[in-house]
């Protein structure tokens, strides 16, 4: 375990005191104006404690859908899409342990009794997610999720060790993100404005149509669904679709 005050860095045989810069880090994720400029915060601090790749998870609420959830992740893309697209929040067993539980979860995808779960740790692992740590997040105000933190193919004795070593900041790192999110999470989005047009383009988003098929049922250009999901996004301040469409989702404009 690192002494109090100190942070390890992967790749490195010593450690050195960023206390205070981690501090000062984590304070800004409170005075971030959108989640886009809060998750380049997260991510970097999660980088000074090790860490390369981290998902964050958040439901209003423990039995809302976890289409609903509000999900920033730095994880393969290919891997979001193919996890979201098979449904597979459901059968997580990682997932499953952060809403029954506060304590931390350390995976390693190693075999479980259950041949569905050695499936998924299989699949995991072959888009180069062998090893993370997962923190539960739970608010008094209902909030639930997951922040969970990792490295490409990273594996065996030492990452495990890493591991080890880095939780205790993590922890601190999870309680800041947890109270920030909140935050932004309760700011009102009402005042946010959706043409007809939007709101089919979005819909179809959600559904999993490509821009391509998505100009073909609403019979218009690529370049049309491009100009609407950028206005959509600068409504909603984010800078993907993906997060666009949760947005959208949450507010009601539109169902999963």
């Amino acid at each position: 375990m690192s002494p109090p005050g100190r942070a390890y860095r992967q790749g490195s045989h010593h450690t050195e005191d960023t206390t205070v810069l981690c501090y000062d880090e984590m304070s800004q994720l409170a005075g971030a104006s959108n989640f886009d400029e809060w998750f380049k915060l997260l991510n970097r601090q999660a980088a000074k404690l090790g860490f390369s790749r981290i998902l964050f998870g958040l439901k209003c609420k423990t039995d809302a859908t976890f289409e609903k959830a509000t999900i920033l992740s730095s994880y393969s893309e290919a891997w979001r899409q193919k996890y979201d697209s098979e449904g597979y929040a459901y059968i997580d067993p990682v997932v499953a342990h952060s809403f029954r539980s506060n304590l931390p979860l350390i995976w390693t995808g190693q075999a479980t009794t259950q041949p569905q779960e050695n499936e998924f740790f299989e699949e995991a692992s072959s888009y180069g997610l062998q090893q993370g740590l997962t923190l539960p997040l739970h608010a008094v105000n209902g909030y639930a999720g997951m922040l969970s933190f990792s490295n490409d193919h990273g594996s065996g004795r030492a990452h495990l060790q890493h591991i080890h070593q880095a939780l205790p900041h993590a922890a601190v790192l999870r309680d800041f993100a947890l109270e920030s999110a909140g935050h932004l999470l309760g700011k009102s989005d009402e005042a946010i404005h959706l043409t007809k047009r939007e709101l089919e383009v979005l819909k179809w988003g959600a559904a999993g149509k490509t821009t391509w098929e998505t100009s073909m049922i609403l019979a218009c250009s690529e370049a049309a669904i491009d100009f609407h999901f950028k206005n959509i996004r600068k409504k909603f301040k984010v800078s993907s679709r993906r997060t666009a469409i949760v947005k959208a989702i949450q507010n009601g404009l539109i169902t999963p």
